[in-house]
């Protein structure tokens, strides 16, 4: 994970580690904000140089910036709760739902 995403990062009070998919153990070097070209922060976000890809847990952005994600066969939505405007668009590739780059004037 690219640091230069990151709002503000700190280390964390802790050594702590993940697990990667293949089952080795790596070091979680900081945790901190994101902001999303949408607006949307996600809160409390690791991060893991080693693991090559940015995930998103759902459940943590759905509780934590109050929105709703509808999943489609090959895309899907994220619509804030309030407003519901678009918030974020993800496409579907091999199983997995890729959110894409817009800008706000394409949602």
């Amino acid at each position: 994970m690219d640091t230069s995403l990151f709002k503000k990062i700190r280390r964390p009070s802790s050594q702590s580690y993940v697990t990667l998919p293949n089952a080795q153990t790596t070091e979680i070097v900081g945790l901190g904000d994101i902001e999303l070209n949408s607006g949307m922060i996600l809160e409390n976000t690791l991060c893991v140089p080693k693991f090559k890809y940015n995930l998103l847990s759902i459940s943590r952005l759905a509780k934590g910036s109050h929105v709703t994600v509808a999943f489609h066969d090959d895309f899907c939505f994220i619509e804030d709760c309030a407003t519901h405007l678009v918030k974020g668009i993800g496409k579907e590739v091999k199983g997995l739902y890729y959110l894409m780059n817009l800008s706000q004037s394409e949602l």
